[in-house]
This record gives C-alpha cells, structure tokens and sequence, in this order.
C-alpha cells in the first residue's frame, strides 16, 4: 500500500510541535535549579538574542500571512522558550538591568513591533528569509565559546539532537 505523504507530513508536523515542548527544557531547568550560575556562564546571550530575533521574525512572517498556528506552533513555542533563556542568562549572570539589555530589548520590541503594524510585505518576507540564515549562525558565538572552554556549556547533545531532527522534519513537511 501507498503511504499518504500529506496525512504523514501532518503527523510529523504534530510531533515537531510536541518535540518544540521539549527543545529547550533541559537548559532552562538546569538554569532555574542550584546549578544555574554554572550552566549560564557556560551559554552566550549572543545565542539566545540571535535565535529569539529569528523565530520572532519566521513568527511574524507566518502570521502576516495568515497562516494557520498549526502550521508554525513549534516556531511560537521555541520563540518563547528563546525569550526565557535569554531572561534567565542574563539574571545569572547579572545583566538583566544592564544598558546592553535594556537597549537590545528595545530594538527587539520596537521591530517586532514595526513589522506586526506597518512593516511592507517585502521587508517581513525579507525577515522570514534571513531568519534561517540567522538561526543558523546563531550558534557560533557558543560553539565558539564552548571550543575555548572545552565545554558543551550546557547546551546538551539532547538539544542539538532535537534540534536537528526537528529541522529535519519540518523540511520534509514543509515541502508535502
């Protein structure tokens, strides 16, 4: 018999979405338990910045279009995940009330801002573009940095795995 690839490339969406759950849940309990200080001085805000500003703008991209949620759920999800680390780095290491924050939050707010009101078409598909791209080399800063520790700091094999399995996916029912 014939696999339906549309009925499988659903069934596949729905899991990436529920694996969206879990993506980043190992770095974030291990930032809020009593090793936080030391899981955070292991990961960068360059990262987390970098990664939250692409799933917000693939977030906006997909929502300008009207598309259903269902179809880029694990996208709003990691978004809010990427939001949380990138508060709980900066409480562990003492940046949260810093001007770099304060400024970086502002440009962030005031973009995703721009592009939800009055940003032209060209400029979000530009976003929804670039933002893979971004995602992307958003890991260099800590792969960088855990090549000068020696250290996978705290960014765990699990993470990168689901990480990769779930693009992996999504290519696949992205293109069904």
């Amino acid at each position: 018999s014939q696999i339906d690839l549309t009925l499988l490339a659903r069934a596949l969406g729905y899991v990436v979405g529920a694996g969206s759950l879990l993506l980043y849940t190992p770095i974030i309990l291990s930032l809020v338990s009593g090793k936080g200080e030391n899981v955070a001085k292991g990961l960068t805000l360059a990262t987390w910045w970098l990664k939250l500003a692409a799933y917000t703008a693939s977030n906006v991209y997909c929502f300008t279009k009207g598309f259903p949620l269902s179809q880029y759920i694990e996208t709003v999800i990691i978004t809010g995940q990427a939001a949380v680390l990138v508060g709980l780095v900066s409480i562990r290491k003492n940046q949260l009330f810093t001007t770099q924050f304060a400024s970086l939050a502002a440009v962030y707010a005031v973009m995703t801002t721009w592009a939800l009101t009055t940003a032209p078409q060209s400029a979000i598909a530009f976003g929804q573009a670039a933002a893979s791209l971004v995602a992307s080399l958003a890991v260099l800063p800590q792969l960088k940095q855990n090549f000068l520790r020696k250290d996978p700091g705290g960014y765990s094999p699990i993470t990168a795995a689901l990480s990769c399995g779930g693009c992996l996916i999504r290519l696949f029912t992205t293109s069904q």
